[in-house]
């Protein structure tokens, strides 16, 4: 991704970027991540992700998104920053679970 990406929104778990040809959710619980590869996510029309690994405490690594892709001429904003909204009530009850009123 370019560095001219001009920031479109931001919350505690995630950024919504404007790269020029796509509209970029990434998920900031992932930063320093090192990108493996890049997919076709199945489960959105057009979009693609960067993927990393995180090794669990299994010592096993799992392969997860880091960031997607949506292409700007499929995917309006408000469906993204719909999108990240969700993905930052997830990572909030998350939290809430693991640590009651932090």
């Amino acid at each position: 991704m370019g560095r001219d990406a001009r920031p479109l929104a931001r919350g505690r778990f995630y950024r919504v970027l404007d790269d020029g040809r796509f509209l970029v959710l990434e998920d900031s619980t992932r930063d320093g991540l090192t990108v493996q590869g890049r997919y076709a996510d199945g489960g959105m029309m057009g979009v693609e992700a960067d993927t990393g690994i995180i090794h669990g405490m299994d010592g096993v690594g799992r392969r997860v998104p880091i960031r997607w892709y949506f292409p700007k001429d499929e995917h309006d904003p408000e469906a993204v920053l719909a999108r990240a909204q969700e993905m930052e009530e997830m990572y909030s009850r998350m939290r809430e679970l693991g640590c009651p009123g932090g």
